[in-house]
This record gives C-alpha cells, structure tokens and sequence, in this order.
C-alpha cells in the first residue's frame, strides 16, 4: 500500500508541477494533482494485480523477479 501511495503522490505531484509550469491556476494544479494521485494509485494496484496472476496467462510486469525466483528455486 505505500508503494502505491509513493507513485501516486509522485504522478500527482510531477502533474501539479507541470500544470505551474505552463501557467495554470493553483486551483487547476490542485485538481491535475488529485485526478493525478488517483491515477497513480489505481495504475500501481493494476500492475500488482497482475503481477499476482490475475492477468493474461504469461503476463508478468517484472520478468526480472520471475527469473531471479526461478534461479533461486534451482539453487
């Protein structure tokens, strides 16, 4: 759950900082950041489901991990 805070925060903040940037409202920058932090947390939860097995067989996010956990489990 932190991680998906982390990266929602982070989307929410990056499209707040560039909405500044190219010269909205601080209101407009408050809603890209909500509508941001939201994205964020649901794109992170979707990948994690995923990753779970809950997606299209032989879907993986991190096929680095797979392999790694392949490796380990033959050693």
């Amino acid at each position: 759950m932190v991680h998906h805070l982390v990266v929602g925060v982070h989307v929410g903040l990056t499209s707040a900082s560039a909405a500044l940037v190219f010269g909205a409202t601080w209101w407009q920058a408050a809603l890209l950041y909500i509508l941001g932090l939201n994205l964020g947390l649901l794109g992170s939860a979707v990948l994690d489901w995923l990753d779970a097995g809950n997606g299209p067989s032989g879907w993986s996010h991190d096929r680095r991990a797979e392999n790694r956990d392949q490796v380990w489990a033959e050693f």
